[in-house]
């Protein structure tokens, strides 16, 4: 099945296919998981289907989940708890920006 994903651009206002989420460490950005998602669903519904992999693969559970902006709505799944990236202001430089 494939879905058709809104981009909002105007040079490509649709993309068709999946939606992957892939997992990766914090610190060394090794990749631990990958889940394909076969409908369209926000990516913040997407997170206990990933967690749950990442359980059953490593045999660990994650402790914080360092998300991106799609997964913001929710600041706890269960006992994980999801980290977002602040917000970045006009005044903040390269520096700042990276940081967040």
């Amino acid at each position: 099945m494939r879905c058709s994903i809104g981009k909002g651009k105007d040079h490509k206002q649709y993309e068709y296919g999946n939606k992957v989420s892939i997992v990766s460490t914090a610190k060394t950005n090794i990749i631990v998981g990958a889940v394909s998602h076969e409908s369209y669903i926000h990516d913040n519904h997407t997170l206990p289907e990933v967690l749950t992999h990442i359980e059953i693969s490593r045999g660990t559970t994650v402790k914080p989940a360092v998300c991106d902006r799609g997964y913001r709505g929710k600041k706890k799944f269960g006992e994980i708890e999801i980290i977002l990236p602040g917000t970045s202001l006009k005044r903040d430089n390269r520096y700042q920006r990276d940081k967040k």
